[in-house]
């Protein structure tokens, strides 16, 4: 009865977000960093994950499916996007006895750019580095049966040449599991709201950040060692998005990840990982391959304490 009731609000839930905040706010954004996808497992299933409880980098897009860990666990991630930038995660997540914690800090850097100005649009005139950091701490507890709920306090700071910014944001997050439990097939539901905050200010101008509004399901069918994942993206300041990704797992221990993600992007919109998961390391890879740009890996590593 208590599920049915979750339904019927989620769903008026997404009416009433989608009418409040209608409007055409493209290009407004700050803080673009917190668009990109935190590990190699989330972006291998099309930036999918708000009600997968199987990964902990998921507490970035959901922090209700920190719910559900047990014990302690480690994060690392790693990319060398094209040209010279670099991405990278590290984070730390325990259980305690009412609830879960962490914390996460989560940086973008340009590298060095060529500097140009009108009167030198060939540079030589020096360069110049743009750089990103997410501080990112989370907490998460179940509030009843099969249901957990989650915050994410966030410190944004970033920095373009000798200007910075700073900002503060949060992100809410409630997770559902078992909403469906049949003999051949399991589903859960999620849903979350990212970078609520004040927005930023460079120099003079000042933007709002990223907020979200995100909602996914998870279907799990045992019998096909198969899970997937959908997601809905309602983004108040750019494009709303449909994300889908898919799991194939052999004992659970070796899985087969692809997805695909309705945002324009560069080269393609298909995701493709693999994973190896042990007793106490997991470790993740995804490819996208870029047409215009050379093709990207990403290295995610957990450690199981």
């Amino acid at each position: 009865m208590l599920k049915n009731i979750a339904v019927i609000i989620i769903l008026f839930t997404i009416f009433i977000v989608r009418i409040g905040f209608c409007g055409d706010n493209s290009g407004k954004s700050a803080a673009d960093f917190l668009n990109l996808d935190i590990s190699a497992r989330m972006e291998s299933l099309g930036g999918s994950g708000i009600a997968d409880n199987e990964a902990i980098e998921n507490v970035f897009i959901n922090p209700g499916t920190l719910g559900d860990m047990k014990g302690s666990e480690f994060l690392f991630c790693y990319r060398k996007y094209f040209l010279d930038i670099k991405q990278g995660t590290i984070g730390y997540y325990k259980e305690n006895k009412i609830f879960k914690c962490g914390i996460a800090l989560s940086y973008l850097n340009s590298g060095s750019i060529e500097r140009t100005t009108m009167l030198s649009p060939d540079g030589g005139i020096g360069k110049f580095k743009t750089q990103h950091l997410l501080v990112n701490l989370s907490s998460a507890t179940e509030i009843y049966k099969d249901i957990k709920c989650g915050v994410n306090i966030k410190y944004i700071k970033e920095k373009l040449d000798s200007y910075e910014s700073r900002s503060e944001a949060v992100d809410l997050g409630i997770l559902f599991t078992n909403l469906i439990n049949k003999k051949v097939f399991k589903i859960d539901y999620g849903m979350s709201m990212l970078n609520f905050g004040k927005g930023q200010k460079f120099v003079k101008a000042s933007e709002k950040l990223p907020l979200k509004f995100k909602y996914g399901i998870k279907v799990r069918i045992e019998d096909l060692d198969l899970s997937i994942v959908c997601d809905y993206t309602l983004d108040i300041i750019g494009e709303d998005a449909i994300s889908v990704g898919m799991e194939y797992y052999f004992k659970k221990k070796i899985y087969i990840r692809t997805g695909y993600n309705s945002l324009k992007d560069i080269g393609t919109k298909l995701f493709y990982g693999i994973g190896l998961k042990f007793e106490n390391v997991a470790i993740d890879l995804s490819f996208k391959e870029n047409h215009e740009f050379n093709s990207t890996a990403f290295l995610t590593a957990k450690l199981f304490l």
